[in-house]
């Protein structure tokens, strides 16, 4: 599946409408169990970042049909903040799963 494919789905199943916040943790719910998944969907979103910071207007098609953004500028900030509250949201999910070790 293409880093397109997944960002639209991505932003049509946890943020057309609710806070980045609110879709992040839906998200986890899928991703913290699933490392491919969380593969997918984190690299869909560096994607999207790069070809924003390019100025591509594709991701700002993909952004703008499911989110309000007002320009690609827009759409990067968008882009970097749904990645850095999914790593912060995610590392927290997962740091649980990491047993202790044993003497």
């Amino acid at each position: 599946m293409s880093w397109q494919i997944t960002l639209k789905d991505i932003l049509s199943g946890y943020f057309s409408d609710q806070s980045v916040e609110e879709g992040v943790t839906e998200m986890i719910f899928v991703t913290a169990h699933n490392p491919d998944y969380h593969q997918s969907y984190f690299s869909a979103i560096k994607v999207g970042m790069e070809a924003a910071s390019r100025g591509e207007t594709e991701v700002f098609d993909i952004v703008s049909s499911e989110c309000y953004v007002k320009d690609i500028a827009d759409v990067q900030k968008f882009l970097e903040k749904l990645c850095s509250e999914y790593m912060a949201q995610y590392e927290a999910a997962t740091s649980d799963n990491v047993s202790e070790p044993t003497n």
